[in-house]
């Protein structure tokens, strides 16, 4: 773990994205000023500043080309939070172009595709949008729901983020989406859990979100993963007695997942690597069972013209008793 040493006259500073060049952006907190977005080039902090009229500014993820995203505003301001993209020591303010009093934004990836939330405020009235180059597409909620915040985007263009449903103010849950050109797509939730929020996805498509509260307990949460219509709790890809998941961050194109957790000793950070998967764990549980038998009997028979079919394990174009033996053979025993 490596410090990033401040300069003189900030009190503290978090940061929240890195890109593959090890450029590092965040939140400083300064003598004399409010909250102030911030570069970090690998030797110093840099003062992202703010627009005319601003008193903070909040940086949250960065691309490969150095592009930043974040939200600026301040006391008095209006709107009171601004989305904004920083390059090459311009900050350009995309409030006029959302069309709404608030907003924010989230993550961009490399074809400069925005994702973020726009509305009165991320409690009331938000709704994701993308954002490139002047266009705007809102991706609108989950039937019956009322709120989204888009959270990542990959460079497929596919967002994932929160929605939420029920009957607002009364009674709602939050829900894990994924936005992939059409109407939002629900994700669900884990067995035992109330809500689910989605918080990044990688370039396989693979979401990272949480699940939360039990018995009406929000503070009792775990990781989950979900891919092709699978939600797996990420303590059970775990070793037994290893520790405990409390909070995941972000996942990256080689799976490795960022959070926080104990060893049943002390809270500490968490990066949670993944183990060769075995070839037939069509599920995504790191194991071959029953449930992969099921997965690859329901596809049997020749792949689909477009997209291909997970059950074909030897890249055929068809699942037959190739792919059959190939899946008994990696089979997992049951521990």
């Amino acid at each position: 773990m490596i410090t990033l040493q401040r300069p003189p006259g900030v009190g503290g500073a978090t940061a929240f994205g890195i890109n593959d060049a090890g450029l590092i952006v965040g939140t400083m907190v300064c003598t004399g000023m409010g909250p102030r977005a911030f570069l970090h080039d690998g030797d110093q902090f840099i003062d992202l500043g703010t627009l005319p009229g601003g008193t903070n500014s909040r940086a949250f993820a960065i691309n490969s080309l150095g592009q930043i995203v974040g939200y600026w505003g301040g006391p008095g301001k209006l709107p009171s939070r601004a989305a904004f993209v920083w390059y090459d020591d311009v900050m350009t303010d995309l409030h006029g172009q959302l069309h709404r009093p608030n907003s924010d934004a989230t993550d961009i990836n490399d074809a400069g595709q925005v994702v973020g939330w726009m509305g009165d405020s991320i409690a009331n009235g938000a709704e994701a949008f993308i954002w490139k180059d002047g266009d705007v597409t809102a991706l609108g909620h989950l039937p019956d729901g009322f709120f989204s915040v888009g959270e990542a985007i990959n460079e497929a263009g596919q967002v994932v983020g929160t929605a939420w449903i029920g009957q607002f103010p009364d009674s709602f849950v939050r829900r894990a989406f994924l936005w992939d050109g059409g109407p939002m797509i629900d994700l669900g939730l884990l067995p035992g859990y109330e809500q689910s929020a989605a918080v990044d996805i990688n370039d396989a498509g693979l979401i990272l979100g949480e699940a939360f509260g039990v018995d009406g307990n929000p503070n009792i949460r775990t990781g989950f993963i979900w891919q092709n219509g699978i939600m797996t709790d990420v303590s059970d890809l775990i070793l037994p007695n290893s520790g405990a998941i409390s909070f995941v961050g972000a996942i990256n194109n080689q799976g490795q997942i960022t959070g926080s957790g104990h060893n049943f000793v002390e809270p500490v950070g968490l990066l949670l690597t993944p183990v060769g998967v075995p070839v037939g764990d069509l599920d995504g549980d790191c194991s071959v069972g029953l449930s992969d038998f099921y997965m690859l009997i329901e596809t049997w028979g020749p792949c689909p013209a477009t997209g291909g079919c997970p059950g074909d394990l030897d890249g055929d174009g068809s699942v037959g008793i190739t792919d059959f033996l190939t899946l008994l053979a990696n089979w997992t025993p049951a521990s």
